[in-house]
């Protein structure tokens, strides 16, 4: 008698254990897994005298790993970089051209000397 009370105290203690189980599984495979992934978009601009990079930062919402909705704005920033060499280089191809055939246009629409040759003829005279 006594070892059934056992068995069955067993038995109920195992089918009790059993259900707890499948309840506690059950419990978390209804939660739903919700994740925050961000991301970073950077865009490099090069320029005649500086370059630029842009940095965006845009989110995404997933619910057990499927995307839901769409991206969203996180947070967007420009950084900024002088390049005194690419100065340098502008300043010789494009300005400098442009500053002697500006001068040689107004030189010969006014009717003036060429200022450099006049300063090498002064200097031959001269010295």
């Amino acid at each position: 008698m006594n070892e059934m009370i056992v068995g069955i105290s067993l038995a109920s203690n195992l089918i009790i254990i059993g259900v707890l189980c499948f309840l506690l599984l059950k419990r978390k495979s209804d939660k739903q897994q919700v994740e925050v992934q961000y991301f970073e978009h950077i865009e490099e601009v090069e320029g005649a005298i500086r370059d630029s990079k842009k940095v965006t930062i845009t989110g995404q919402i997933f619910i057990d790993g499927i995307p839901v909705g769409g991206q969203f704005f996180v947070a967007e920033k420009s950084f900024k970089k002088f390049d005194y060499e690419k100065l340098k280089e502008f300043k010789k191809e494009v300005v400098e051209p442009f500053a002697k055939t500006s001068l040689q246009v107004a030189q010969a629409l006014n009717g003036l000397p060429d200022a450099a040759k006049t300063a090498k003829f002064i200097k031959s005279k001269i010295g």
